[in-house]
């Protein structure tokens, strides 16, 4: 999976002379959490909500409403906007960009190509690629097999599954925690061909189905 398939294209930008004001305005009408910093069309920081709140003086500091609405409208954004930023390109993987966003703990990733931003890739776009990769949007059996070293090889028993009358539609492996086995989480629809009898020389010992 590529960041290019799931990533939010020609996201909302602002300029460095934005005011802390006008930034929490349009994260509230677009229902964003993350604005990118352009100048001259090129990223130079990246402001989120948290910013703006933690920019934003606390009510009980300013004598009365106009006290704090000058306040945040005299803040431009580039006085508290992170700069230093991870990035990634079109072309990466969705998976060394999650793994990006979970090492440093963020929940975006500017999109860059050729210097000029062309995407923002966020914790959200993942989720959605997870639950589109599992088949969560249709109705299909989902089976959980435990892989054992003694076990026939995932094909064999991905070939097996077919000859019982399921279309395997994706496969996910991951291993699990504490020296437990790894695991194959198989998205399965029912084939409309006729069955097969399955072959003797594809045992499925060790194959645990859950259907989810």
């Amino acid at each position: 999976m590529f960041v290019r398939d799931w990533m939010t294209a020609s996201p909302v930008t602002i300029g460095e002379e934005t005011t802390v004001g006008e930034a929490r305005w349009l994260l509230k009408a677009h229902r964003f959490r993350r604005l990118p910093v352009l100048r001259g069309g090129v990223l130079v920081g990246l402001v989120t909500d948290r910013d703006l709140r933690e920019a934003a003086p606390s009510s009980v500091d300013l004598s009365s409403p106009e006290d704090y609405r000058e306040t945040v409208e005299a803040t431009q954004v580039a006085t508290i906007m992170s700069r230093d930023l991870a990035t990634v390109e079109p072309d990466d993987t969705l998976e060394a960009a999650a793994h990006a966003m979970y090492e440093r703990r963020i929940g975006g990733l500017p999109v860059v190509e050729g210097g000029r931003l062309v995407g923002i890739l966020t914790e959200t776009d993942v989720f959605r690629a997870l639950v589109e990769v599992l088949g969560f949007r249709e109705p299909r059996a989902r089976l959980v097999l435990d892989l054992q070293e003694c076990d026939p090889p995932l094909w064999k028993q991905l070939r097996d599954l077919e000859g019982r009358g399921l279309q395997v539609a994706s496969v996910v492996s991951y291993r699990s925690r504490k020296g437990g086995p790894t695991r194959a989480v198989v998205s399965a629809l029912p084939s409309h061909a006729p069955a097969a009898e399955p072959a003797a020389t594809t045992p499925t010992s060790g194959v645990t189905p859950r259907l989810r």
